[in-house]
């Protein structure tokens, strides 16, 4: 099936560099490049890539930059031709119901409370991006602003029970200042606006609270799967340790076919999600800890026979990766947003085979393609 976007059209967008091509073909196209990347599959099972037919209202998250004036806010993305420019992107196919539909509202606030758009140029103005987040389970909305200072919080204080009016799904605000002038999507410094902190979200029947500064998969049908698939290779007797955890989203999924699970991430909001979502899931075998990977992983001794991970594009690294080879785990699930490092990672693993790949399609139309492997102890 063929989707069709004005902003692609006329040359507004290019993000979705797949957009006039057939899901299927550029499945596959997408899959032989992951091969390469790899590299030596000859005793590896490849497993049939998980990916959406329909893309369209698929994404969870908008993230856009604003520009123009305090009269005239554009919210958007750079131009394709010119980075310095901003192109406007009010409605994007890709969102999910009801993100497209408050960013009038947004245009709307900033001219309203004098949110003086950030003029990357001059280094002036105040309002850098503007990021919205639904749940597809509850409907529950986040908004969050990245100043570049906090010259119009209070400003912003003020527009917030407005736009809680104007949108009943609103239960998040914050701000984030990032004072650098560089195009850093967030600074150190998060304030919270109201009294929440989480939107609730539900997967597979299970709650995971997401805040503004954790970490979250933008599409949620393929993230269900990814965990789905893990999930299906868990026993009773496993002792698991999910590295770079995030909210606990592989956490949760294993502790109800594990003996016990720790949840190891350096964030410590998203560690607060994770601990609220052991309440809200009734777990009594997983436990969190805000903690640097290899920091945790240096004090630790056997006692995992599993490990999960699902570090960042950089990969696990040569220090990380002789760590878990001490632990020496039966078995390792490295779920990877960047195959190239998967690979790197791989030639590092002495002792561990791979053993299968599942390709799993996080960002439809674009080159992007996530990859979930099982490395197995050689005996």
């Amino acid at each position: 099936m063929k989707n069709t976007c004005n902003y692609f059209n006329l040359k507004q967008c290019q993000s979705c560099t797949h957009l006039n091509e057939r899901v299927n073909d550029y499945i596959a196209i997408k899959v032989e490049n992951l091969k390469k990347e790899i590299g030596d599959l000859s005793e590896v099972e490849v497993r049939p890539a998980i990916f959406l037919q329909d893309p369209f209202k698929s994404r969870n998250k908008a993230r856009l930059v604003v520009s123009g004036t305090v009269s005239q806010p554009i919210l958007g993305i750079p131009a394709p031709e010119d980075r310095w420019q901003t192109n406007e992107l009010l409605d994007c196919p890709l969102h999910i119901d009801g993100i497209n539909e408050v960013l009038p509202t947004i245009k709307e606030m900033i001219i309203k409370y004098s949110l003086t758009p950030y003029d990357i140029h001059k280094r002036t103005g105040e309002l850098k991006y503007f990021i919205a987040y639904k749940s597809e389970s509850t409907g529950e909305m986040y908004y969050r602003f990245v100043l570049r200072s906090k010259e119009a919080l209070d400003r912003l204080k003020k527009a917030v029970g407005e736009m809680m009016v104007l949108n009943s799904s609103l239960k998040v605000v914050s701000c984030n200042i990032q004072p650098k002038p560089m195009a850093s999507h967030e600074g150190d410094e998060e304030i919270f606006l109201t009294e929440n902190h989480f939107v609730l979200n539900k997967m597979n029947d299970l709650w995971l609270p997401v805040s503004t500064q954790s970490f979250f998969q933008v599409t949620s049908q393929i993230a269900e799967k990814l965990y789905y698939e893990v999930q299906q290779h868990i026993t009773d007797s496993e002792r698991v340790l999910d590295l770079f955890c995030g909210v606990g989203g592989f956490s949760f999924h294993v502790a109800s076919k594990s003996q016990s699970v720790v949840g190891v991430e350096l964030s410590s909001i998203a560690i607060e999600c994770a601990n609220y979502a052991c309440e809200l899931n009734n777990s009594n075998n997983t436990q969190f800890v805000a903690e640097d990977a290899f920091t945790y992983l240096r004090n630790q001794k056997g006692q995992y026979n599993t490990i999960i991970v699902n570090p960042p594009r950089r990969g696990l690294g040569e220090d990380v990766v002789r760590l878990i080879q001490d632990l020496s785990p039966e078995r390792i699930f490295y779920s990877s947003c960047n195959p190239k490092t998967f690979q790197s990672d791989r030639n590092l693993l002495k002792g561990y085979r791979l053993k299968w790949i599942r390709p799993f399609d996080m960002f439809p139309y674009s080159s992007h393609l996530e990859v979930l492997g099982e490395f197995e102890k050689i005996s």
